[in-house]
């Protein structure tokens, strides 16, 4: 079965592709050597197409693959796919987007079913992402209704995320958050210099910023507010002086790319929300063993976060080829309607259905948050010391405001999360019962 991948694996946000093609290489190495070189049946050929910035990159690797006849397509976070719609329903060639959003698209493009609703039956297209919607829903309430602010701004790609403004704005009034300010920057370009927009935000007395972008685009904007003096210290700082806390959609602030391209500017308590499987410190992944063994050079063997998408896209494909005995695109998509949850790269099992294009439900999702060890103050998970190197900036697993939602969806796991004191939480059973610890920890997360 050959699955084409559209990333950029060029220019200024090639960062991502490599996130791909690492993930790519740990999951068929893993099919290759331990499960006789086939998944559902069928034996996977990766091929890929480089889309460096713009949508017409996207549509010109979309038109390299479709001449090469690919059985299906990974689009993963490449500008271009909305715009390329047309041909991949034309052709019937089916797409997960992975790392690309493309159910925020629905509110403004009328080409674009809701993927969460029967509307997107037969549709040729699936998203392991999650929307940038559901994200700002999540960091929204969670910085109303855990940290008590009251005053939020966006910061934004335009090109990349359209619409993003107006949705924010119906985000806050859902959560009594003052909308103070949504400037915009195009990355058309890639990075920008966000200096100027970080010290526009000064004035509004903002207390957190959402960012929807890239993570070199957050990690920009990180980079600003730090160096204006204005870096996340805790919440009772936030509320007295400009330090907001920075939030960012899973593309932005919830993988090391983040923490790696923003360096000693990426504050303790920067919030990404994701999925639950996006998780890079949970226990037993499967993911982070296969990285080791077959990409032992990449990131200290260890998953950056996002990984687990590309990985369980393509597991979800040579499922439905088999399931279907077909590699056709029409049986292709009827079986990912109809097949049962995978589950392969992460303890989290993914699935689709006729009325959910959408692999994430709403109690898969999590907040994650920058953390680093060693930190005195109070006590970092389990992950830490087992899976984590000494002095690594990563987001991780805030555990407290979900545990309820992930409980219901995945209630083993999150047994085995709390049971094993894994991720970051203020509990007493994390922080040894200790107030001081307590409090300290629940200042910053």
């Amino acid at each position: 079965m050959v699955i084409g991948c559209v990333a950029p694996l060029t220019g200024p946000y090639a960062a991502v592709g490599q996130v791909m093609s690492a993930s790519l290489v740990a999951a068929t190495g893993h099919i290759h050597r331990d499960l006789g070189g086939t998944y559902g049946g069928y034996r996977p050929s990766v091929i890929t197409a480089d889309a460096p910035l713009t949508p017409a990159d996207g549509q010109a690797a979309y038109a390299r693959l479709a001449a090469k006849k690919v059985n299906a397509i990974l689009w993963c976070g490449a500008q271009g796919l909305a715009e390329t719609l047309p041909a991949i329903v034309r052709d019937l060639i089916p797409v997960i987007s992975v790392g690309t959003d493309l159910q925020s698209r629905a509110a403004i493009d009328p080409q674009v079913p809701d993927l969460s609703t029967p509307a997107a039956a037969g549709f040729p297209v699936f998203q392991t992402s999650v929307p940038d919607g559901a994200a700002m829903d999540l960091l929204l309430r969670y910085a109303a209704a855990d940290r008590g602010f009251q005053r939020a701004a966006l910061v934004w790609s335009t090109n990349a995320s359209p619409g993003t403004d107006a949705a924010f704005v119906a985000a806050c009034r859902r959560h009594g958050l003052a909308n103070v300010g949504t400037p915009g920057f195009d990355s058309t370009g890639g990075p920008p210099d966000l200096t100027a927009t970080a010290n526009a935000l000064r004035s509004t007395g903002a207390e957190a910023v959402l960012v929807v972008a890239s993570a070199p685009d957050a990690a920009a904007l990180a980079i600003a507010l730090d160096q204006l003096g204005a870096g996340y210290v805790d919440t009772p700082t936030a509320k007295v002086r400009f330090a907001p806390m920075l939030l960012g959609v899973p593309a932005a602030t919830a993988s090391v790319l983040f923490t790696r391209t923003a360096g000693a500017h990426a504050a303790r308590g920067t919030a990404g929300a994701s999925g639950l499987g996006a998780v890079v410190g949970l226990p037993g992944s499967p993911l982070r063993t296969w990285m080791r063994r077959f990409v032992p050079g990449y990131n200290g063997g260890l998953p950056q976060g996002g990984e687990d998408g590309h990985a369980d896209a393509l597991a979800a494909l040579l499922a439905a080829a088999g399931a279907a005995r077909s590699t056709a695109g029409a049986d292709i998509v009827a079986a990912l309607e109809a097949g049962p949850p995978v589950q392969f790269a992460t303890p989290v099992p993914i699935g689709f259905g006729p009325g959910r294009h959408l692999s994430v439900v709403a109690d898969d999702l999590c907040v994650q948050t920058v953390e680093y060890a060693p930190q005195p103050r109070y006590n970092l998970g389990a992950d830490w010391s087992a899976i984590f190197p000494a002095g690594y900036r990563a987001p991780d697993l805030l555990v407290d405001f979900t545990l309820d939602a992930n409980r219901r969806a995945n209630p083993a796991l999150v047994s085995r999360i709390v049971g094993g004191r894994y991720g970051i939480s203020s509990q007493a059973s994390y922080q040894g019962g200790d107030p001081a610890k307590i409090s300290a920890c629940s200042a910053v997360h």
